[in-house]
């Protein structure tokens, strides 16, 4: 029988066992990248293909699902169109790619404006379609058949009439009568590399908007799961400041937190909207520059000596320059080394694959789960680094749109690093209380279990009071408008009474209903009809200007809005207010009688006295909102 003799742990271990170890680790990626191709060819069988136009008049998007738009389009290069003109020969490119190998200007390479077109012949019976549109680099307009659906930022012929911005989006298509002819003109000025760089689908809207809600609330959990992992190791680590691996760890889980939400659908913007572009970008960047270099830092102290210190600041010291290179330089210098630090990523995570597996063979606790874990995220990173620089290689458009792919693989780690931790407290609590048992009195013993319970007993009450409180907020706000809900009002209604009451003091009160929105439901669906009343509850938040006005959800599609020391004169002016800005935003409702959505509005004003009670004020507004409603809607009544 052959052995290899191996140093460290002081073992032996058989040379087939190392054999199998490393099939058991090669194999499976080997199988997917070999499986690769094949899903690409199923894919273009699926979609039937021809260049520059797309014939799906046989395509069912209800059955057959969303079709990506992954084919030769025609290009106009440093043209920005509108409609197609004629005698303008365009190019024929590869979607998605990026254009850096045919669009240049000043000397750098993937700056210029160019314009993408494509014709697709649909069935007469295609229903409400959309696009789903990725983030394209770096700013973006699409038209259907003329028309703007979707844009991203400001395209323009250079870079001052240019704006960049990632927004990604499903836009609602026009009637398309059968032919749809898209332009999506791009702009880059901002970014080292420009272009269609990713998927857009085609499919039905309300398909395309749930799988987009469904990728928001992927990301959302992929996140909280970090996060939540994160925080609880920093609370380890506060009870255990030795173990170094357990704080790099929870440093790991914010920043795989960060790195979800800037990817995929970009959850981060649904916190922040406004976020400008240029930090957007720099926390994707940084986001990613901290996962690795902490998790190539983790695998370092948690296998300090088969890593080495030398190889430790080999791969963490290009992590730091490129950190600041991306704080203090322009989108533009820094992106142009993505490349660099691609190949610097992939080598951080093969030498930590390589550390586990040599940890492995000197039968270390913990390092098949790690190594296991670390092949799969090697894997997708290796997917995601060819995705992002090639993005037509090797049919790898298969399983492009698993931007989750990552997170999935780097939350493996996690949860073995929680598993080999729990593990070592485990074994650590056992040995812990055997000491005990053997040197501890039972005096003793009964004097630590009540110390510990003590502590424990304030850990749960601060936690439940934690709970409670969280509880307690959520309770008071609804879900769907982020405004005050009902409970709230009530609370704030009678507190206010009461005020107004002793100073003598006139209150205010706006109800607003929104006019036909049952129609509005049953004609555009409950989706829809959410993101009206968000809307709707944003304009009403708008059109109050002072910080004690009160605006809170009242139930249904009903509003209301408190006024704190106004009169019947002023209050009319605000609620008026509220009413026009809720025309202004012009959604269109094909029930309503002006072709748009309205809403009715009722105020009601009084000077409260002590011994009355608040409701008077309400029902004075519910009244005036009938006669609202009963004059024609669209209005705002006051009860005289």
């Amino acid at each position: 029988m052959q052995f290899i003799g191996l140093q460290g742990c002081g073992v032996h271990l058989r040379l087939r066992s190392l054999q199998a170890l490393l099939l058991a680790c090669c194999l499976p990626p080997l199988f997917l990248l070999a499986a690769l191709p094949l899903a690409a060819d199923q894919r273009q069988e699926a979609a039937p293909q021809l260049i520059g136009h797309l014939d799906l008049r046989q395509w069912n998007f209800a059955d057959d699902g969303p079709v990506p738009l992954t084919m030769d389009w025609r290009f106009y290069p440093d043209t920005l169109l509108q409609v197609e003109g004629v005698g303008v020969a365009p190019e024929r490119v590869q979607v998605p790619e990026i254009w850096n190998r045919r669009v240049q200007q000043e000397g750098r390479a993937g700056y210029g404006t160019g314009t993408y077109a494509l014709t697709v012949l649909l069935p007469p019976d295609a229903g409400k379609l959309g696009l789903s549109i990725r983030t394209l680099s770096s700013a973006f307009s699409v038209f259907a058949n003329g028309t703007l659906v979707a844009k991203a930022g400001v395209v323009g012929p250079n870079a001052a009439a240019s704006k960049p911005a990632y927004r990604p989006q499903v836009a609602l298509l026009p009637d398309t009568d059968g032919r749809l002819d898209l332009l999506v003109q791009v702009s880059n000025f901002h970014h080292a590399r420009g272009g269609l760089w990713d998927l857009v689908n085609l499919g039905g809207y309300e398909a395309l908007s749930e799988q987009f809600q469904r990728d928001l609330q992927l990301s959302m959990f992929l996140a909280s799961v970090a996060l939540l992992l994160g925080v609880y190791h920093l609370m380890i680590w506060s009870q255990r400041r030795r173990d170094t691996s357990v704080l790099v760890f929870a440093a790991l889980c914010v920043s795989l937190a960060l790195r979800t939400l800037c990817t995929g659908e970009i959850y981060l913007l649904q916190l922040v909207p406004n976020l400008p572009y240029n930090v957007q970008v720099r926390t994707e960047y940084l986001s990613i520059i901290l996962l690795v270099a902490l998790g190539t830092v983790f695998v370092a102290t948690v296998f300090p000596q088969e890593f080495g210190r030398r190889a430790l600041y080999a791969l963490t010291v290009p992590h730091g320059l490129y950190f600041l290179m991306v704080c203090l330089g322009p989108v533009a210098f820094f992106s142009r080394y993505l490349l660099l630090f691609h190949a610097l990523v992939i080598t951080c995570v093969l030498y930590s694959l390589y550390v586990t597996i040599k940890a492995t063979l000197h039968r270390c606790d913990g390092a098949i789960p790690y190594a296991l874990s670390i092949a799969a995220v090697a894997l997708f990173i290796l997917h995601s680094v060819l995705v992002t620089i090639f993005p037509e290689f090797l049919g790898l458009d298969a399983i492009r749109g698993s931007e989750y792919l990552l997170p999935v693989g780097f939350v493996g780690v996690l949860f073995t690093q929680a598993m080999v931790l729990a593990q070592r407290s485990t074994s650590a609590m056992e040995a812990l209380e055997l000491r005990t048992q053997e040197l501890s009195a039972a005096r003793d013993r009964l004097d630590d279990y009540a110390q510990e319970l003590e502590r424990r007993v304030a850990e749960r009450t601060a936690e439940l009071e934690n709970a409670n409180a969280q509880l307690d907020q959520l309770a008071r706000i609804d879900s769907l408008t982020e405004l005050p809900n009902r409970r709230h009002f009530d609370e704030k209604l009678s507190d206010a009474w009461a005020d107004h009451a002793r100073g003598k003091r006139p209150l205010s009160l706006v109800l607003v209903d929104v006019d036909h929105f049952k129609q509005y439901n049953d004609h555009y669906g409950h989706v829809q009809g959410d993101q009206v009343l968000k809307q709707v509850a944003a304009a009403l938040r708008e059109a109050v200007k002072r910080p004690t006005d009160f605006v809170a959800r009242y139930g249904g599609e009903e509003l209301v809005a408190l006024l704190p020391n106004t009169e019947r004169a002023g209050a009319l002016q605000i609620a008026e207010r509220m009413r026009r800005q809720v025309e202004a935003l012009e959604i269109p409702h094909a029930a309503g009688e002006h072709g748009l959505l309205t809403v009715s509005v009722g105020l009601g004003s009084a000077v409260p006295e002590t011994g009355e009670a608040a409701y008077q004020l309400l029902r004075q507004a519910d009244k005036a909102l009938y006669r609202a409603k009963s004059g024609g809607r669209n209005q705002v009544q006051a009860v005289t």
